[in-house]
């Protein structure tokens, strides 16, 4: 299968497939978008999965569920990845616990594979079974896994005024690839992607943090080993550092008031750290582990 040499993202219908092989609420859960599979109907093995490797980084995808509709609005934000090697909000999917009656692993090893994009939610997700309440449903229905929507007008034009997105200022304003970078993320407690909904966060919280350190600190340095980006790589380290939230983000609502002082400017290793269990684990504790240098 010829795969896209596309450079610029589109409105895109993706088919997510919830059966024995992925569930939505995973999908939800975990922000991303599978396929693969298919050898028990005979189908040629790249005949579901290569259509996930069609999609591009900044594509907006309109997600349909079979019999109930579109449940949802994301934006591709990463690669197309195999099972075995995906990694999907900094953790490897293997790592991830999926509900019980999935069946995701099946064919890892083989061409059968599933292959998944990560993707940011821009809406809520309905994940009720029947039409309804959140769902936009019965425009279009397809058995593929990805298509174009460029010759839908009038099913964009319904997808928009439904989840009250603008696609082509979506696209317009482009797509921030470096979405694990300075600032993890995204206003502060508004409801968006994971699951039902997620959180976004303040890039100016964060700027408040760094200038916040700075008045009683020559440099950023990290709050766990003291790693300084500016020390160790330069000119181009200058003013680098990532805010961790001390409080999982989504302990937060529309109404929250975080504060400095609920941020940690962490480096990037110690950052993955911190996330790398569940429940996760604090500042001190992270510290503790740390070799002794002396």
């Amino acid at each position: 299968m010829k795969y896209t040499s596309r450079t610029i993202p589109k409105v895109m219908h993706a088919n997510c497939g919830h059966g024995k092989h992925r569930r939505l609420e995973d999908c939800a859960k975990f922000s991303f978008i599978s396929a693969g599979q298919g050898e028990e109907q005979g189908r040629n093995p790249d005949f579901f999965g290569g259509q996930i490797r069609n999609l591009i980084v900044g594509d907006i995808i309109a997600v349909y569920r079979k019999t109930v509709g579109y449940v949802g609005i994301g934006q591709v934000i990463s690669v197309p990845m195999d099972i075995d090697n995906a990694i999907i909000g900094g953790l490897k999917v293997t790592e991830l616990t999926f509900s019980s009656d999935s069946d995701m692993f099946k064919n890892h090893d083989n061409d059968y594979k599933e292959w998944l994009v990560e993707i940011k939610w821009l809406s809520n997700v309905y994940l009720g079974q029947q039409r309804g309440s959140g769902a936009c449903f019965g425009i279009f229905g397809t058995q593929n896994v990805t298509c174009s929507l460029d010759n839908q007008k009038f099913l964009k034009q319904e997808l928009q005024e439904f989840f009250n997105l603008d696609f082509d200022s979506i696209l317009k304003n482009g797509f921030d690839i470096a979405i694990q970078s300075d600032e993890n993320s995204f206003p502060e407690g508004k409801e968006r992607y994971r699951l039902h909904k997620s959180k976004e966060r303040n890039k100016s919280l964060i700027k408040a943090a760094k200038y916040h350190y700075l008045k009683n600190n020559s440099k950023l340095c990290c709050q766990v080993c003291d790693f300084s980006f500016f020390d160790f790589y330069g000119v181009i380290g200058e003013g680098f550092i990532e805010a961790h939230h001390v409080f999982p983000i989504s302990q937060l609502t529309e109404q929250t008031e975080t504060k400095i002082e609920d941020l940690a400017l962490v480096c990037s290793n110690c950052h993955r750290m911190l996330h790398r269990k569940r429940p996760w684990i604090t500042l001190d504790n992270l510290k503790a582990l740390l070799p002794n240098m002396d």
